[in-house]
């Protein structure tokens, strides 16, 4: 998602530029991939998020 690789790079101390050849599966570093894990361990699938907001009730607008 919007972020991950600068917080990965950030907390692992690499480069951007490593992080995302890692994710990409260019390079193997182990330390990225554990940090990208750890990033993203439990959170909600996007589809999910998309239902689950879809079934939000609709707010009526505030009168002004």
């Amino acid at each position: 998602r919007h972020g991950d690789m600068s917080k990965v790079a950030k907390r692992t101390e690499f480069s951007p530029t490593t992080v995302k050849n890692v994710i990409e599966g260019k390079t193997e570093n182990d330390r990225v991939l554990n940090a990208a894990y750890d990033l993203t361990r439990g959170r909600k699938k996007n589809f999910q998020v998309i239902k689950d907001f879809s079934k939000r009730p609709i707010e009526s607008p505030v009168n002004s």
